[in-house]
């Protein structure tokens, strides 16, 4: 059976012999090999097409080096085991038409120069790969939008595929040489192309496939061709013809570039930097992509920043031979799961015998058939284009299919960057439109249904239910911008123009933000409120959003919803000019005999959380807060009330610890009832115990109602 690192079976892998599991081995290593290799000799015949092929044997030692070592040391350190890497043709497609604008702008530029213009960019997207691993900032290109994401791949598809046709015609492609395609021998080369991408491409995605297929095709391919060669034809004539590449010098060694070429590449990149600014940012978006498809296929959670780091160190290090960038390959990895291997020898052993490939056989890229080599950069196009048709068959609206759309059109039409971020632009304008349908009114109340935690006499209460229609809480939800608060600001207008609203209060808890112009909008409804007679108070957690809603005239800040509404359930009351001291607990004098009386001054602690609740407290006078802690040990007001009241009575009752902090609010004026004089009253006067347990008793009813209305409040929210 396949075996691991440490000899021990790997789990999951099929039963066998040891033989089936070397042979399997052996067979998965060549496939690796022949992908990367195949990869690194397709990328160079695109990068290095017309002027430039003369040097591409040496480019393509340099790709297959890179590859070669990238993909042992990730195999190697990678935390994603077994893991499979490759050439990245969606950088060297950027490349590609970087190199193109140097030539087009220095007529002196040469094939050294090339491949030191691609060292310095790999160097680059390794440094910005190693910044982000050490960041763990490889979690934000996943915000990007999901059909900008998907049209990025369809227009590096597209690329691929006119990538491919440039390879095979080993010249750049124009619009006006559309009509030659259909001519002669560019017709027949075309089709050899075509057969060559679909068949890689069909064998890649069937999962009916045998093991190793596609590389078989390509082995096959070849020779098939050379076949039809000593038959019908000879080397030189099909090398005349343009079936393969000019000759050229094997490269034998590792190709290292100078520090004087890699200073002279900086320079001439200086005038590409928005070229290079595109390679790192589909560098990393491409190797983020290939990470989440990772984890989607194996069901378990990539460390990002680990292999964004791994991935780094190592692209660094082969950027001074030109390599392009190199890290997972999403296919090939799956390929070698499901051959049984678990754990990194034969992916190490692809990367190793890839690289000394590069150092040793540079030269047989002459012999390579260009229909080939362009041919896998088509299979991978029409791998892409295939999985973006499937996205858009999905559930998406024709907005996002048209979004889509324009972003693969423009990277073909305009530039990679260019469609991007017309693809970012046109998916911001869709969400707008899509939030702006949002109500930002989250819901809205009037005094019946919204009350503070403060406790209230029968008076109070009746006074607040009678003018419950002079209170309205709009509550207000996600972020607000010039549009939406233009709604809020609509709203508040229709909710002040009701002749019974004089307080408003606007809670601004569920608000994520707000857009710095919406001041614009909100302060003239506010001073118009306020200007109308309308009592406006504001609330929120975030000081900030507070200071921006509380800028206008006469509106008052709040830190929470319950302050505010204690505040105005205030300004209700002195409307009313309630009377409440005429309905709290009595207090005759001959209660007080056994309490011992003290005072409190504002601010100190009346009663602790976690005490023992040996005492029974009675407020006289003075106002307190009553605060207990939520399960992350934050502290919030639950109730407040105002002498005379009784506090600590729940903990006295069933002799267990203080449930909740008791804080005055103002100097106090209490009397004190311990458990020992409480046993002596009831011996020696049991009716006036009893009439005490019957007051308590009494305000733990009402309390339990305000509880009960409240939750049932908190419910509908």
């Amino acid at each position: 059976m396949t075996m691991t690192e440490g000899g021990t079976p790997a789990s999951g892998a099929a039963p066998g012999r040891s033989g089936d599991g070397v042979l399997a081995s052996i067979v998965l290593t060549g496939a690796l090999v022949v992908s990367m290799a195949g990869m690194g000799l397709a990328l160079s015949a695109l990068v290095f097409s017309g002027d430039l092929a003369v040097g591409r044997a040496e480019a393509t030692a340099s790709f297959t080096i890179g590859a070669g070592l990238v993909g042992a040391w990730l195999a190697f350190r990678s935390r994603v085991v077994p893991l499979a890497t490759i050439p990245q043709d969606a950088p060297a497609v950027v490349l590609a038409a970087i190199v193109a604008s140097l030539v087009a702008s220095r007529p002196d530029v040469d094939a050294g120069d090339i491949r030191a213009v691609i060292g310095v960019t790999t160097l680059a997207a390794g440094l910005s790969m190693l910044v982000l691993g050490r960041l763990g900032l490889g979690e934000a290109v996943r915000f990007l939008p999901t059909v900008v994401v998907q049209g990025f791949i369809a227009g590096t598809a597209l690329l691929l595929l006119r990538g491919g046709v440039e390879v095979t015609l080993d010249r750049p492609l124009e619009f006006d040489d559309l009509g030659s395609l259909v001519e002669g021998r560019a017709l027949a080369q075309l089709l050899a192309f075509l057969a060559v991408a679909a068949l890689i491409a069909a064998l890649s995605s069937s999962p009916r496939a045998p093991k190793g297929a596609a590389s078989a095709a390509i082995v096959g391919a070849a020779v098939v061709f050379y076949a039809a060669v000593l038959v019908a034809s000879s080397t030189d004539e099909v090398q005349a013809s343009g079936w393969l590449s000019e000759p050229a010098d094997s490269a034998v060694g590792v190709p290292v570039i100078g520090p004087e070429a890699l200073g002279d590449a900086w320079r001439a990149i200086g005038g590409e930097l928005a070229g290079l600014a595109s390679v790192l940012v589909v560098t990393v978006v491409a190797l983020l992509l290939n990470l989440s498809a990772l984890e989607s296929v194996r069901r378990e959670r990539v460390d990002t920043a680990h292999e964004l780091t791994e991935s780094g160190v190592s692209n660094m290090a082969v950027s001074v031979v030109g390599a392009v960038p190199v890290f997972h390959a999403l296919g090939d990895t799956v390929l070698a799961e499901r051959m049984g291997v678990r754990g990194r020898g034969v992916c190490v052993a692809a990367g190793l015998v890839t690289a000394a490939l590069g150092v040793v056989g540079a030269g047989v890229v002459a012999y390579v058939p260009l229909f080939i080599a362009g041919g896998i950069l088509g299979a991978v196009g029409f791998g892409l284009l295939d999985g973006w048709v499937r996205f858009l068959a999905g559930p998406l609206t024709w907005i996002d299919r048209a979004t889509s759309t324009s972003v693969a059109v423009a990277m073909i039409a305009i530039g990679v960057i260019e469609g991007v971020v017309i693809g970012l632009v046109l998916a911001c304008a869709v969400f707008v439109i899509r939030y702006s349908r949002i109500d930002p009114v989250r819901r809205q109340s009037d005094g019946s249904t919204s009350r503070s935690v403060v406790d209230r006499t029968a008076a109070e209460a009746t006074a607040l239910e009678k003018h419950a229609a002079a209170l309205r809480v709009v509550e207000l939800q996600g972020y607000l911008f010039f549009a939406s608060a233009t709604r809020v600001g609509d709203r508040l207008r229709d909710v002040a123009s009701a002749t019974e609203v004089s307080i408003v209060v606007v809670d601004l808890r569920f608000v994520t933000g707000v857009e710095s112009g919406t001041s614009t909008v909100i302060e003239p409804v506010l001073e118009d409120l306020a200007a109308g007679g309308t009592t406006v108070l504001v609330s929120g957690p975030d000081p900030q959003l507070l200071r921006a809603w509380a800028g206008a005239a006469d509106v008052e800040p709040h830190p929470t919803l319950d302050r505010a509404l204690a505040s105005a359930e205030q300004r209700i009351l002195q409307i009313a000019e309630a009377d409440d001291s005429s309905d709290g607990p009595s207090t005759p004098p001959g209660w007080l005999g056994p309490f011992e009386q003290a005072t409190v001054p504002a601010g100190e602690h009346l009663l602790r959380e976690g005490d023992p609740g040996d005492d029974l407290v009675f407020v006289l006078e003075g106002t307190v807060d009553v605060i207990a802690r939520s399960a992350t040990g934050a502290r919030h007001r639950v109730r407040q009330s105002s002498g005379p009241v009784w506090v600590g009575e729940l903990g006295f009752l069933r002799g267990t610890p203080r449930s909740a902090d008791v804080v005055a609010q103002t100097d106090l004026q209490i009397a004190t009832l311990t458990r020992a004089s409480f046993e002596e009253l009831q011996r020696s006067s049991p009716t006036t115990a009893t009439r005490i347990m019957t007051e308590i008793a009494t305000v733990a009813a009402s309390r339990a109602a305000s509880l009960t209305a409240s939750v049932g409040s908190a419910l509908d929210r």
